[in-house]
């Protein structure tokens, strides 16, 4: 209930019923004979509200909401709806296929439920109590769009810099090493331009010109590092080029993110490494983090804990690989909860829903216009007042020829169709972040129930 209301902009004090004169501003229960605005049933069968998200208004019968808010929302945003799912529903990384998740099953694959059912409590709130709590976003932008790119390939050489043997690394890494070299060596005698992937500052022109910012996120573990694997990326940020990118990163107003390595899920010690090795080689602190391929490994709670050992601030690494869609139906941000300790994490996780392969390479067949769909998303997350992150990978978000020339023309379209709105917010990831953070809470109180026999503030 925190979190619905936080987002709706309202405190909360939880009381006792049974010693307030006063009616309470909302019950979650199955008590009789609550004198409440509004009732939420406590049903923990309920996930689709099928009836709302057909467009439906269902009413309150005496402030008796039918279907249970609440605890559709945790279990929707714990990933409870996908918790039983056999091996063969994950691919080799461990990462879910849309196709066996729960959003799939119900359709509900674009649809952010988790908004449509806190914006259908905060449509109550306004009616029962004649309030209205803060606004989510500032300077009255009706939802936020963060812009995103992930720096995979950012020289299509750089596998060349690899060494070819490295110690203790064995014989399918070898090999890999290998194939990915001669490719580098193919691709860069194909190519007039060698510095085709390295696209930072035309992005950051094009970006700023529309008044936007974005964020960078960087690998500092490459596949011969120590931890570094056959999946993790080819460059080193070590080199003289990237420390001058930093600095005309930082100079830009722009962010630079730690794209966590494919073992970062290890433990919060591989993280604090790779963590201190970016601050250090960009010389600014680092607040958030991508993990690189999504590899959070199957006990993503435990991963999503390590972020707070470290002391990041967001994440965003929850998303499907395979589809465009909200990971865990919501676009909204939100603190994960942890399990072991019985409360939220102290790190926002920020839903990605949108990447640029999902339109240019799941996406079958492909659309006339690859953006349409993502426009239709985008449509959805500003009438329910939330949150999008964008991936547009480096080497695709600005045409310079060669193969990922149209995505990079329709990178700058999406630009356009942001930058024509202006109810739409679209700014980097940690600014976000950091407006969330320091949001302050309306001043009225909304009283709800506790347990019996205590009651604290909220």
């Amino acid at each position: 209930m925190r979190f619905a209301l936080g987002i709706l902009g309202y405190g909360a004090e939880r009381v006792n019923p049974q010693r307030l004169q006063a009616s309470i501003g909302i019950y979650h229960g199955n008590r009789n004979k609550v004198d409440a605005h509004v009732l939420i049933p406590d049903r923990p069968g309920d996930v689709f509200w099928q009836e709302l998200v057909a467009g439906q208004r269902p009413q309150p019968k005496d402030g008796q909401v039918e279907f249970d808010i609440i605890g559709a929302v945790a279990r929707l945003l714990t990933d409870q709806v996908n918790s039983d799912l056999p091996e063969d529903a994950y691919d080799p990384h461990g990462r879910l296929y849309f196709a066996r998740s729960f959003q799939a099953r119900v359709g509900a694959k674009n649809m952010p439920l988790v908004n449509l059912y806190v914006k259908y409590l905060g449509d109550l709130l306004t009616a029962n109590l004649n309030a209205k709590g803060l606004p989510l976003w500032p300077d009255g932008k009706q939802c936020a769009i963060g812009l995103s790119h992930d720096v995979d390939v950012p020289e299509i050489f750089g596998a060349l810099r690899l060494p070819t043997i490295v110690q203790g690394k064995g014989l399918v890494w070898h090999l890999a090493i290998a194939k990915r070299k001669a490719k580098a060596l193919l691709d860069l005698l194909g190519h007039k331009d060698s510095d085709q992937y390295w696209c930072f500052d035309q992005i950051m022109e094009e970006e700023g010109k529309r008044g936007f910012s974005s964020t960078f996120f960087f690998a500092c573990i490459n596949r011969a590092s120590e931890w570094g694997t056959r999946f993790d990326v080819d460059y080193d940020i070590r080199q003289p080029r990237f420390q001058d990118l930093f600095r005309r990163i930082k100079t830009n107003g722009f962010e630079i993110g730690l794209h966590a390595s494919y073992n970062a899920y290890l433990g919060p010690e591989y993280l604090a490494a790779e963590k201190n090795i970016l601050e250090q080689q960009a010389e600014t602190e680092v607040i958030g983090l991508r993990h690189h391929f999504w590899h959070l490994g199957r006990d993503v709670n435990r991963t999503l804990a390590s972020h707070q050992e470290v002391g990041f601030r967001y994440d965003s690494s929850l998303a499907f690989r395979d589809s465009m869609g909200f990971r865990r139906s919501t676009a909204l941000p939100f603190f994960p909860w942890d399990q072991g300790a019985r409360r939220p994490l102290a790190v926002l996780q920020l839903p990605m829903f949108c990447k640029d392969a999902h339109l240019f390479v799941f996406e079958r067949p492909n659309p006339p216009d690859p953006l349409s769909k993502l426009k239709a998303c985008i449509e959805l997350i500003k009438e329910t007042g939330g949150l999008g992150v964008i991936d547009w990978h480096n080497r695709t978000s600005f045409p310079k020829g060669g193969k990922y020339d149209e995505w990079g023309k329709a990178y700058l379209r999406l630009l356009d169709y942001l930058a024509a709105d202006r109810k739409i917010w679209v700014t980097d990831l940690g600014t976000i972040c950091k407006w969330l953070q320091s949001r302050t809470l309306l001043k009225t109180r909304i009283l709800v129930p506790t347990k019996e026999g205590s009651s604290h503030a909220g």
